[in-house]
């Protein structure tokens, strides 16, 4: 009896051995696990580098600075370009005045700009005309209109940007014509082209 008690607890102890050796060994497991979740928590923060924040803010602006540099960059319209039929006080902006209505050939605002104001009276008082559309119509019913709008339109592109001669008075001024450059029978032939001054206005001579 007594060597069965003793093999009992002989087997007890060897089975309670064979726990502690057995149980201690799952914890490290556990070790393990909370050793994984560490460095799971430290890569967590590198994944959320902000680095799509450069690349968006680069993205960004470089529209705007495109935006930035068209806008100056819009012409503005120079004002010269507008040519109104109308006398003018400035002699230049006569005679680019006429040269753009010769080019276009447009009579009525060639006369409305160019012919002094008692030529233009004096047809319409002899009969000749009643406006000045009828003036215009009379210079266009002329069989050699077509040449002489040419050797006009010639003459005063060989002196435009020139310097005219200006009488004392101020009324009269004369841009001088290289002899050779012009047709023998066309204006300015006899060495220049002459202007007067009406009230303040500009006109072909």
């Amino acid at each position: 009896m007594k060597t069965r008690i003793l093999a009992v607890v002989i087997f007890c102890a060897a089975a309670g051995t064979l726990a502690w050796l057995l149980y201690p060994s799952p914890p490290a497991p556990a070790a393990k696990t909370a050793d994984a979740k560490t460095p799971a928590k430290i890569e967590a923060p590198k994944l959320a580098a902000p680095l799509p924040a450069p690349t968006r803010s680069a993205q960004v602006a470089q529209p705007v600075v495109a935006a930035a540099t068209s806008n100056p960059a819009a012409p503005t319209p120079p004002a010269d370009e507008t040519f109104v039929a109308e006398p003018k006080t400035d002699l230049k902006a006569c005679v680019s005045t006429m040269i753009h209505f010769l080019q276009t050939q447009d009579i009525v605002s060639l006369i409305k700009t160019a012919m002094p104001p008692d030529a233009i009276s004096q047809m319409i008082a002899s009969g000749q005309a009643s406006s000045v559309e009828d003036v215009a119509a009379h210079f266009q019913q002329m069989p050699d209109i077509s040449s002489k709008i040419s050797q006009l339109l010639q003459t005063l592109q060989s002196v435009q940007g020139q310097e005219p001669e200006i009488s004392a008075d101020g009324k009269h001024a004369t841009y001088k014509v290289e002899p050779g450059n012009l047709p023998p029978d066309g204006p300015g032939n006899n060495g220049g082209i002459e202007f007067v001054q009406v009230d303040g206005f500009w006109y072909l001579r």
